[in-house]
C-alpha cells in the first residue's frame, strides 16, 4: 500500500485590528454625549486603577519585608531562645498575616478597578460603534432618497417632451 502525502488546505487568518491603547481612546475628541460619557467614566475607572496598581505594589514590598523580618526573628530565637526573642517572632508573625490580608484586598481592589476599566473601554467602544451605524444608515437613506429623487426629476422632463411632441404634430 502505498502512502500519499496529503497536503493540507491552508486558511488565511482573519486579521483582528491591533488593540488601541486607554490612552489613545481618551485623547480622541467626544463624537457625541454618549461618547463623551463614556471617555469621562473610562478616565475615572483608569485614574482608580492606576491607584489601586499603585497601593497593590506597595503593599507586595511591604510583604516582602515583612517575610525578611519574620525570617530574621525566626533566626534570632532558634539560636538565643528568649522571651524576647519569641515575643519578636510572634509580633512578626502577626505583622505579616496583616500584610498578607491586606495585599488580598489590594489584589482584589486591583481587579475590580481593572475589570471597571474593560467595561469603560468597552462602553466608548460601543458608542463609536452606535455613531458608525447611525452614520451608515443616514448615508443610505441620503443615497436611496436622492435615487428616488433623480428618477422623479428624469420622469417629469421626459412627460414633458412627449407633451411638447405631441403640440408640434398637431
Amino acid at each position: 500500500m502505498v502512502k500519499r502525502a496529503m497536503k493540507k488546505k491552508t486558511r488565511a487568518k482573519a486579521r483582528r485590528k491591533p488593540a488601541v491603547s486607554v490612552a489613545v481612546m481618551l485623547s480622541e475628541g467626544a463624537i457625541n454625549t454618549a461618547h463623551a460619557k463614556a471617555q469621562s467614566a473610562a478616565a475615572k475607572a483608569t485614574r482608580v486603577a492606576e491607584r489601586a496598581a499603585a497601593a497593590l505594589e506597595k503593599v507586595t514590598g511591604q510583604k516582602a519585608t515583612a517575610d525578611a523580618r519574620l525570617k530574621k526573628a525566626a533566626a534570632t530565637a532558634k539560636s538565643k531562645k528568649t522571651a524576647v526573642a519569641k515575643k519578636a517572632v510572634a509580633k512578626a508573625r502577626d505583622t505579616k498575616s496583616k500584610i498578607v490580608s491586606a495585599l488580598r484586598i489590594a489584589k482584589a481592589d486591583a481587579a475590580v478597578a481593572k475589570a471597571a476599566v474593560k467595561a469603560a473601554v468597552g462602553e466608548i467602544v460601543a458608542a463609536k460603534k452606535r455613531e458608525t451605524q447611525k452614520q451608515k444608515a443616514v448615508a443610505a437613506f441620503v443615497a436611496k432618497w436622492e435615487k428616488a429623487y433623480d428618477r422623479k426629476a428624469n420622469k417629469k422632463k421626459k412627460g414633458r417632451r412627449k407633451v411638447r411632441r405631441a403640440r408640434a404634430a398637431a
